[in-house]
């Protein structure tokens, strides 16, 4: 009778995690630490790897989910390093979707143990939105800045706070002549 009670409670309570993993906005994906096979991910995964269902990626080497190739090799150091420091990594990534499309995606990646086997956490939240937009400001601040630097006037942007000097931002170049 405990037995199957206990066996109730931890089906419960996995069914609860799953539910959990499942309404995220960020795909989950369990990896084998030795073999990097991917055993288990939410739905989310799916969405964000253009799969028709997350099942699809099962078995596969999580590797392959990188834009490039070879991240894992050439950042093993640092991935280490950083699992190390803070018991996990995190780092925004390039990924590949399911028909070669490139994407970026905010990866962290932790190791632990369970059942006597040792894997890999890996949370991906697709971030392809916020990067192209950051890109476009940094873009409009460089198209800027370019523009006050080389016109004949001088301008300068400060900030004044009650009851101090100003403060000043941005001093164009032509105050040099």
């Amino acid at each position: 009778l405990q037995r199957r009670n206990l066996i109730r409670t931890i089906d419960s309570n996995a069914s609860i995690l799953k539910s959990i993993a499942n309404t995220t906005n960020d795909a989950f994906l369990l990896v084998d630490y030795f073999s990097k096979e991917i055993k288990d991910a939410n739905e989310r995964t799916s969405q964000i790897f253009a799969l028709n269902n997350a099942k699809d990626i099962i078995k596969t080497n999580y590797q392959t989910l990188f834009a490039d190739d070879h991240y894992i090799p050439q950042h093993r150091t640092e991935i280490k390093q950083q699992i190390t420091d803070y018991g996990y990594f995190s780092d925004e990534i390039q990924f590949k979707n399911k028909s070669g499309e490139i994407f970026w995606g905010h990866l962290t990646l932790s190791p632990f143990n369970a059942a006597k086997n040792n894997y890999y956490l890996l949370q991906i939240r697709n971030i392809d939105a916020k990067k192209k937009y950051d890109e476009k400001i940094a873009k409009n601040s460089e198209k800027y800045r370019f523009i006050l630097d080389n016109l004949d006037e001088f301008i300068y942007l400060a900030n004044y706070a009650k009851g101090s000097k100003p403060d000043f931002e941005y001093v164009s170049p032509f105050i040099e002549e």
